[in-house]
């Protein structure tokens, strides 16, 4: 009898130790779902209006890079005319690129067509200009000065992308006969990434808008 008695004992304990880890199982698991359920992602969709000044209808802006303090940089339609080549005409809209801090901003002033195509954390802008030859130029803005960053020996060059530490990435021209390498600006040094074998590397990724129908 006392030999049943301990198993009835140990069935009751165990009986009980399976309950609890159970429950505490379960009640993890149903915590966690009520954690997950009970703490939505919230964001907020803000229209960034255009440029002062700006005549193009309808208002058109598209942002390309924002920071960590939620600055956008990208570009902005200000103006549009009438544009005819090889008998085909079009309207050729003028855009130029924009920094938002809670205003939009032009950096395009002095340039004919421009984009802004990312910003880092410490303000600082790359952006590409279109000038009346229809060549493409880098630029950095960095406190206040505008610096063209330069080409690899061709005509054109665009930056795509900067990063904390300042440095530029991006392609150009390598030669006058459209070749097209990947580079790295830093320092004021803009360095040939080089290729796999090939002429080119990297093509206009950021192209510049041009005339549209």
């Amino acid at each position: 009898m006392e030999a049943k008695a301990n198993l009835s004992r140990t069935l009751v304990v165990l009986a009980v130790g399976l309950v609890g880890a159970a429950v505490a199982l379960f009640g993890v698991g149903i915590r966690s779902a009520e954690t997950q359920i009970s703490a939505p992602t919230y964001f907020k969709v803000q229209d960034l209006g255009t440029l002062p000044g700006a005549t193009y209808s309808p208002p058109t802006s598209v942002p390309y890079g924002i920071n960590d303090s939620g600055h956008v940089v990208g570009y902005a339609a200000l103006s549009s005319f009438p544009y005819c080549e090889w008998g085909y005409c079009s309207e050729y809209v003028v855009d130029h690129a924009f920094l938002y801090d809670g205003a939009m901003k032009d950096l395009g002033e002095g340039g004919f067509d421009s984009i802004a195509t990312d910003i880092n954390n410490s303000g600082h802008v790359v952006a590409n200009f279109v000038d009346g030859n229809w060549s493409s130029h880098a630029f950095l803005y960095k406190d206040g000065v505008r610096t063209e960053l330069g080409t690899l020996g061709g005509t054109d060059s665009q930056a795509n992308g900067i990063n904390n530490s300042g440095q530029v990435v991006g392609w150009s021209a390598a030669d006058d006969i459209g070749h097209q390498h990947a580079f790295l600006y830093k320092d004021g040094v803009m360095t040939d990434l080089g290729t796999f074998g090939g002429a080119a590397t990297a093509g206009p990724m950021a192209s510049i808008p041009l005339a549209r129908s």
